[in-house]
């Protein structure tokens, strides 16, 4: 099949040019259209970012009033015990670091 030339061929180009912009104006107006509703989910603004934070600070706080009762009712060996555990892991923590370092 032979090509289309002169005239003809200059009208198919011009018409798949306009058409890969139009293509490309549409992709973009509909990415910008996610990335803000996307933001606006991600990054609630005003009113409701106040109430979701006050939400997430009173269940903070009263996770941190559990874990105290917890470790009330527990006593000495179960303070102990967590020490312990966070000892052991920050103990971890420093064996791994040295290993990556000697490895790279």
């Amino acid at each position: 099949m032979v090509p289309p030339s002169g005239k003809r061929a200059a009208e198919a180009r011009k018409a798949a040019i306009h058409m890969y912009v139009y293509i490309y104006i549409y992709v973009c107006v509909y990415i910008y259209r996610e990335r803000e509703r996307c933001i606006r989910c991600i990054f609630p603004s005003g009113k409701r970012a106040a109430e979701a934070r006050k939400a997430v600070d009173a269940a903070d706080a009263k996770l941190e009033a559990l874990q105290e009762k917890v470790l009330a009712v527990g006593g000495i060996k179960l303070r102990a015990q967590k020490s312990k555990v966070e000892t052991l892991g920050e103990q971890l923590g420093g064996v791994r670091a040295r290993l990556t370092k000697t490895e790279v």
